[in-house]
């Protein structure tokens, strides 16, 4: 390490990030704002410089310089605002005042924050920033400024978590508002069509495409797939992404279909999915396995949007992978888990059974009709699928007094944080796709179990 320290470039950048955050870890603060402080001055416009403010700015608050950690915290966004740490830099400004009670701060901060124009786009913080001003206006009786946020969150952040509970924010403070906003965002969607980039009529001019069209109507998909390598690429990218994505679903390979429509969706997630784009948000949120699916959450009473949102969250629908922590499968389950969850089915759990959609569906719902009898509110049943029913239980007993909102952002693993926002967001998307319904989502606290 010594050796190191003494090179240049990358193993001196190398060097001095990953020693400071370490001896920040060991409590060595001197060492390691000397090391930070180097590696800001030397590689400025590094992607781990977002990092280093950060972690300076956890040096000043451990020594009680508030003042300094929010400095360095503001330069941050501030210089870097599409890094991957924006999001959560800017939620480390606001959330201690939120938890601390600090609503007076909290007021003065958000605003502040609201100032600096940047869209939150990291998963489960969408929309974020926006709702918790919102909230914390609420708390200083500001409610013409708190329904403005929640307009915003649910116009520009459209079925994710936090405009779930904008929407019932939204209800609450006046029950006709949320309508009126949805239905100013369907004529504003279809206004917008052309932005998808769907192009039929262009794919139908291309040989190979028309040759894996036909290939995959006599069901021989994995020839309409090599097929569909040598289409040209003179056709504009998203028209043959769009193409290859309705030819794998029609061959019901649906991680590949999804895959491939997910990053276009993704770029057009910041409008509600309406008219013509509904058909291509179906691509990326395909009923995946519909008769496996709708067999078990009838037979678990369980909803079956929840069992997609949840395969989606975990394989993408695919059926092969494995996890770096040993989980297979469509629903991801642990081969000692699974073995629990067999007992009086027949099955015998293997690494090749486990692969199988019918076996993970029958034991990875079971496994979700047991959280949901634990945990009736669907967030806390999901968080708990991720971390575990043991976790959850501990949290509840700790703090499940708190409404739905703060309890979820109170929960210690951050994974599990981002995994519950997810579902219930995927959850939402698939309810208003296929049944052209809003999903309501009740703020009340989960309880003690």
């Amino acid at each position: 390490y010594n050796r190191a320290l003494g090179c240049r470039g990358e193993s001196r950048a190398l060097a001095t990030f990953w020693g400071g955050r370490n001896r920040l870890r060991a409590g060595a603060l001197e060492e390691a704002e000397r090391l930070l402080k180097a590696h800001l001055k030397e590689f400025p416009h590094r992607s781990t410089a977002d990092d280093t403010h950060i972690l300076l700015a956890s040096v000043a608050r451990k020594r009680g310089d508030l003042a300094t950690a929010e400095r360095l915290l503001f330069e941050s966004i501030r210089n870097y605002p599409k890094g991957d740490m924006a999001d959560e830099t800017v939620w480390d400004l606001l959330w201690p005042l939120i938890k601390a009670k600090n609503y007076r701060a909290a007021d003065r901060m958000a605003t502040r924050l609201l100032r600096i124009p940047r869209r939150e786009t990291r998963s489960g913080s969408e929309g974020r920033l926006s709702y918790w001003a919102g909230w914390v206006y609420l708390k200083r009786k500001k409610n013409d400024d708190a329904k403005l946020q929640f307009q915003k969150v649910v116009t520009e952040h459209p079925l994710s978590w936090y405009a779930l509970l904008a929407g019932e924010r939204l209800r609450r403070l006046d029950s006709q508002s949320f309508d009126n906003l949805l239905a100013e965002q369907q004529t504003a969607g279809h206004q917008e069509e052309d932005a998808l980039g769907d192009d039929p009529a262009i794919m139908e001019a291309d040989e190979h495409f028309l040759k894996a069209r036909e290939l995959s109507r006599m069901g021989l998909h994995r020839s309409a797939k090599r097929e569909l390598e040598f289409i040209s690429e003179d056709k504009p990218v998203e028209a043959r992404r769009w193409a290859k994505a309705r030819l794998f679903s029609a061959g019901k390979f649906y991680a590949r279909a999804s895959g491939l429509a997910r990053p276009a969706v993704k770029r057009i997630n910041d409008r509600w999915p309406t008219h013509k784009a509904i058909d291509l948000w179906k691509l990326a949120y395909p009923k995946a396995f519909e008769q496996e699916v709708l067999k078990w959450a009838r037979t678990r009473d369980i909803d079956p949007m929840w069992v997609w949102a949840i395969m989606r969250t975990e394989s993408n629908f695919n059926p092969t992978v494995k996890s770096w922590a040993g989980a297979h499968g469509l629903m991801q389950i642990m081969p000692a888990t699974a073995k629990n969850l067999a007992r009086g089915t027949g099955i015998k759990v293997s690494k090749s059974t486990l692969r199988d959609p019918k076996v993970s569906l029958e034991l990875g719902t079971k496994y979700l009709a047991k959280l949901k009898r634990r945990n009736p509110v669907l967030a806390c049943a999901s968080a708990a699928y991720n971390a575990g029913g043991g976790a959850m239980k501990k949290w509840r007993k700790k703090f499940g007094g708190l409404p739905l909102d703060e309890f979820v952002e109170t929960m210690p693993y951050n994974e599990a944080r981002r995994y519950a926002k997810k579902v219930l967001s995927t959850m939402a998307v698939y309810r208003w796709l296929y049944d052209g319904k809003t999903t309501r989502l009740s703020i009340a606290a989960p309880g003690v179990p």
